[in-house]
């Protein structure tokens, strides 16, 4: 049953991006691109399926002239959805920034906030060549492909990369959402809140999780400032090409925080998602020694690191437990899901 779950859930997803007539998908484009001649030489769906939003590689002639690679990203409309927030707008709105300020993102092209031309809300980018890496880095993708030279300038671009997103000026009105994704008084005290408000929309609860967010209420930092984060900062939403970063992609967790909860996610989650069998090996760098990478590519000292590495842990267990719950798995399969328990109940012994 459980599996059944999550089967009908990318089969409606893979019939909501085939239910899309190509004759929208060609209108879409041609306002993209400010021209009536247009047309559509492919149009395919991706092997991986997601389940809040859908996607098309499309190739497109225009004007005759230019032949272009772009992808569709659409709202499914599902009705369940690993997040309670989703907009396609604000994804738009972060990657046109990004895009503007000279990161390497797929250019967004246009923007069908209401789902007017497609049927449903959506935008078109240019396509960006690369092979993504993994959240199991070191077992699988990009870099555990990549030869004993490039894996080292593929890790030190990723981080580049990531302090070059810390960077950006998100201070205009139109990020003014970065700030907002829930209610508290601070970075750090909205994260703690969307967790919740994410564990209320799956209906999960458990007296673990109210403890670990009383303790880290109890013991929150003072003073830390606000950067870009991108929110999902794992190594799958990573890009490579020729040794170095050729995009970042998926923006729909991007939020205002500081840098340390980008970077506490980036290895939380290759730590937790890597395979028990398949032990790190001495060529991906340890902690300290990508926070020693972070600090010299950045010039920016890390701090408040522990409760950052608490914090992530926290959010990121809440949203697998959740949401597998709200699946079905979590109960058919709980030593599957022991490792994050496990977090929960460390970051509750804590004292403020």
């Amino acid at each position: 049953m459980a599996q059944d779950s999550v089967s009908s859930i990318r089969q409606a997803s893979l019939e909501t991006r085939d239910a899309i007539p190509q004759e929208n998908i060609r209108h879409l484009i041609q306002k993209a691109f400010d021209t009536k001649d247009v047309d559509l030489i492919g149009v395919t769906t991706p092997s991986a399926t997601g389940v809040s939003s859908g996607g098309l590689f499309v190739d497109a002639a225009i004007d005759k002239r230019t032949s272009e690679k772009l992808f569709v990203k659409f709202d499914t409309g599902a009705d369940v959805r690993p997040f309670h927030i989703y907009d396609l707008k604000h994804q738009y709105l972060v990657q046109r920034h990004l895009h503007a300020s000279g990161i390497s993102v797929p250019e967004p092209l246009y923007l069908d906030e209401q789902g007017a031309i497609l049927g449903k809300p959506g935008f078109v980018m240019r396509v960006v060549s690369g092979d993504p890496g993994s959240s199991k880095a070191w077992s699988e993708g990009a870099i555990k492909d990549a030869s004993p030279d490039q894996r080292g300038s593929m890790l030190h671009s990723a981080v580049q990369t990531m302090v070059d997103m810390h960077a950006i000026d998100i201070s205009e009105p139109s990020l003014r959402f970065l700030h907002e994704q829930a209610s508290g008084g601070s970075a750090f005290a909205r994260e703690i809140q969307w967790t919740l408000d994410l564990a209320a929309y799956h209906d999960f609860s458990d007296a673990r999780i109210d403890r670990s967010a009383e303790m880290l209420r109890q013991r929150e930092p003072d003073g830390t400032p606000n950067v870009f984060n991108h929110g999902d900062n794992k190594f799958d939403n990573y890009l490579f090409e020729q040794g170095s970063v050729s995009a970042v992609i998926d923006f729909e967790m991007s939020f205002a925080g500081p840098k340390e909860l980008d970077l506490a996610y980036l290895l939380f989650t290759t730590d937790m998602l890597s395979p028990a069998d398949n032990p790190k090996p001495d060529w991906f760098p340890d902690e300290s020694s990508l926070l020693q990478l972070y600090e010299e590519v950045g010039g920016n000292k890390v701090e408040n690191w522990e409760y950052c590495k608490d914090l992530v842990a926290f959010k990121f267990s809440v949203m697998v437990l959740a949401f597998t719950n709200r699946l079905g798995l979590l109960a058919q399969a709980p030593a599957m899901f022991e490792g994050y328990w496990a977090e929960l109940e460390r970051i509750a012994s804590k004292k403020g």
